[in-house]
């Protein structure tokens, strides 16, 4: 029990750099792990690497309402399912005109599955394509001094990267109580990151 401190697994190190101004943002990242990890086919273990690109900026300039998007991301491939993979969207914030909380976003992100992936899914029998495609609605407002609700809408093609399967869809709802009488700046998620909710990571984490 308690918390293991030995760190026989590795540690994940990652560095980001860019540039920014009054109408958006560039920048580049890299990660890799420092163990050895098992390769997703039969093989010798590796560390396990990746880098990503993102962009976002004010179409309209520095005072308009919408937030454009793009992260591209890649892995070496043979340690993680997914080899790369974008996210790209709009915000639009305040939504609503008079509705100063509210906060529209859509988005579409891709997974694009590996090579020895693809190999030891389609041996399994999974009518296996090349990756797998999300398109997400979402909207954010407070309707209370204190209570923040967010519905969610997901369509999800080829989900898992297997073409026989339907398209999933997904729907939630978040809410958000605030108990200190006062919104800062950690709400919502699509506000403060500039993205849907399910859209977040430098490449997208496949449907299960």
């Amino acid at each position: 029990g308690g918390i293991d401190l030995t760190y026989d697994e590795g540690l994940l190190l990652a560095s980001e750099g860019g540039v920014a101004g009054a109408r958006g943002r560039l920048a580049v990242g890299a990660w890799i792990y420092t163990a050895a990890v098992a390769p997703t086919a039969p093989g010798k273990a590796r560390r396990s690497r990746g880098a990503y690109l993102l962009a976002e900026g004010k179409p309209g300039g520095e005072s308009g309402r919408a937030t454009a998007f793009l992260r591209v991301g890649v892995s070496d491939g043979e340690t993680t399912p997914v080899a790369g993979g974008f996210q790209a969207g709009l915000t639009v914030s305040p939504a609503i005109p008079g509705r100063e909380a509210s906060v529209f976003g859509i988005g579409v992100d891709h997974a694009r599955f590996s090579g020895p992936e693809r190999h030891v899914r389609r041996a399994a029998g999974v009518a296996m394509g090349r990756g797998e495609t999300g398109l997400e609605i979402t909207y954010a407002d407070r309707v209370t001094d204190w209570l923040t609700v967010q519905p969610n809408l997901q369509f999800i093609f080829d989900p898992q990267g297997d073409s026989a399967r339907d398209v999933a869809t997904v729907f939630s709802i978040r809410f958000t109580a605030t108990l200190q009488g006062q919104i800062d700046g950690d709400w919502p998620r699509v506000a403060r990151q500039g993205v849907p909710y399910g859209s977040a990571s430098p490449y997208r984490t496949p449907t299960k």
